[in-house]
């Protein structure tokens, strides 16, 4: 203990005295020290050097492995040169070595539990053997009850208490530092009518979001709870890209009532500014897709007037599946089908009025005339048919998205990738996970898909097959405008806006038609290009008849 710096903490795991070949004690130990970051690990080293009279020059600084180490590095005697120096006279061939490892567990939002099943993980893969011997001291392996004490004491020293004012002071700090990590305000708090916080984050790769047109013409929408002890709810906005759902906003907020969400929805403009929603600002996407939830759309319609809510369609037929299913229906068990196939052909006609006929068929269907509360159910849906029927989204620019799938989506991402199926402690720690964890997860998918790593289902959306349309059929009429020849009918396709007049490509959705127009005219470039590069490449005779010039 002498030979350490006195200022720290230690625990001492192991210590066995070995064979030295001078008038020294030579050992080798395992300590763990108290220190949380890697500058306070480099500030340990460089004291060592001053208590053990030795310096210590880094070896090998290996990567992190894993999400629970933060730095691993090695280190050697200042007089142990590299082997091809051997003949210098300061390499002794000391064998002083030295070897640290910053771990975290909970601070990445692992519980007592499984903040222990990942030690004894570990220790087994270093013991392997004589893991038996070891799991049973509890200085190095405790048991449960030590280490929900000392996760409560490392999360109120971090994030306070699970609730109450000093949970509100540090939820302010968290929120204070990130803004001063971004320079810029990319999260506000604020506090609900009933007196809970309300936190709005839209950081910078959001902000970068908010400046592609996408994010002006449709906005996703969608809540999840059981994230946290406290059970606060998160909400997500997203807006579409070939990359994928990318999110323009997070509320986290500790209940889900209209007034709460559309306070929430006022904060989050503050944040974005004029600049947001692609130059929108305050008016918000063109559409919203979300699920049947009363107080979210309602949150939606004071925050965004201008903007049209449309309705998931899986939500709606999940919806129409679980009331045929409940006793409240009265529907038999035979009869179920006939019913869920009347609303189904209904959302998914393509004419406007073919939903208006199908409705009045619907009400003289021999099946449905039997159930006086079907009818009933139908007439509610029927008059809300603008917000779900698909023949009525001919004019909107959808790009193909009919369903709230991008945010389901997103929140399972919260929940495995970010949370780890782990619940943070409180508040506080949820803001730091979200803040500290989701930015890097959708940068990374947004380089995957810059360099060309496009998941297969992703990759046949975004660019679909050509239909083997010849390139006599494709004919350009400006720079980007192509009209471009079908099996049955002539089709318009203009490249600046994302259209064309086949009724996938009306909506702005890709489709075959243009990606002939894009293929064709990406050949036709390679080929002028190749024609200039042969035309530069042959020998030009001199004007006098001498020899030619290259």
């Amino acid at each position: 203990m002498g030979w350490l710096p006195g200022e720290f903490r230690y625990h001492v795991c192991q210590y066995e005295e070995v064979v030295s070949l001078g008038d020294h004690t030579g050992f080798e130990a395992t300590l763990r020290l108290d220190v949380h970051t890697v500058e306070q690990v480099k500030e340990w080293v460089q004291k060592l050097k001053g208590s053990s009279g030795v310096t210590w020059r880094v070896d090998v600084t290996r990567p992190r492995l894993g999400k629970r180490v933060l730095f691993k590095a090695s280190y050697k005697c200042q007089h142990r040169v590299n082997p091809r120096a051997a003949k210098s006279s300061k390499n002794t061939c000391c064998q002083a070595k030295m070897h640290t490892t910053l771990k975290r567990l909970f601070e990445i939002g692992h519980t007592p539990t499984s903040a222990l099943a990942v030690l004894k993980h570990d220790l087994q893969m270093e013991y392997g053997q004589r893991y038996v011997y070891v799991s049973a001291n509890r200085e190095i392996c405790p048991d449960l009850p030590y280490v929900q004490r000392l996760f409560h004491k490392v999360c109120r020293e971090e994030y306070g208490t699970q609730t109450g004012p000093t949970m509100l002071a540090a939820l302010k700090l968290q929120v204070e530092i990130y803004n001063n990590k971004c320079n810029d305000t990319c999260a506000l708090l604020g506090t609900t009518s009933q007196g809970a916080p309300l936190v709005v984050v839209c950081s910078p790769l959001m902000k970068k979001v908010h400046q592609l047109k996408h994010s002006g013409e449709l906005c996703f929408i969608d809540s999840s709870g059981n994230m946290d002890r406290e059970n606060c709810r998160v909400f997500l906005l997203l807006t579409h890209s070939c990359a994928g759902g990318l999110p323009l906003g997070i509320l986290l907020c500790q209940s889900e009532d209209e007034q709460t969400i559309a306070q929430g929805l006022e904060q989050l403009k503050q944040v974005v500014g004029e600049k947001g929603f692609a130059g929108r600002g305050h008016e918000g996407p063109q559409l919203v897709i979300t699920d049947d939830c009363r107080a979210e759309r309602g949150a939606l319609r004071k925050a965004f007037p201008k903007a049209t809510l449309l309705l998931c369609s899986f939500h709606l037929l999940q919806a129409v599946w679980r009331w045929l299913w409940s006793k409240e229906s009265g529907v038999t068990h035979g009869d179920r089908p006939a019913l869920f196939a009347i609303v189904k052909e209904m959302l998914y006609c393509q004419e406007i009025g073919s939903v208006d006929r199908l409705y009045s068929e619907a009400r003289g269907h021999p099946v449905a005339a039997s159930y006086e509360k079907f009818l009933r159910y139908l007439d509610r849906l029927y008059a809300r048919r603008k917000c779900w029927a698909l023949s009525y989204r001919g004019s909107f620019l959808t790009r193909g998205n009919n369903t709230n799938n991008f945010a389901e989506a997103a929140m399972r991402v919260l929940k495995d990738k970010i949370l780890q199926r782990t619940k943070a402690f409180n508040l506080p720690q949820l803001f730091d996970l979200l803040t500290s964890r989701l930015e890097t997860y959708y940068e990374a998918r947004i380089v995957d898909v810059a360099l060309g790593r496009w998941e297969s289902f992703q990759r046949a959306k975004f660019l679909p097959q050509d239909g083997n349309i010849a390139a006599s059929h494709i004919q350009q009429i400006e720079d980007k405008k192509f009209v471009v020849k079908g099996s049955t009918q002539t089709y318009d396709v203009d490249m600046d806006l994302e259209l064309c007049s086949c009724p996938a490509g009306q909506t702005g959705a890709p489709c075959k038609h243009q990606a002939a127009a894009l293929m064709n005219q990406a050949l036709r470039l390679r080929s002028n290009k190749m024609k200039v590069l042969t035309e530069q490449a042959q020998p030009s005779r001199s004007v006098t008849g001498d020899r030619p010039q290259e």
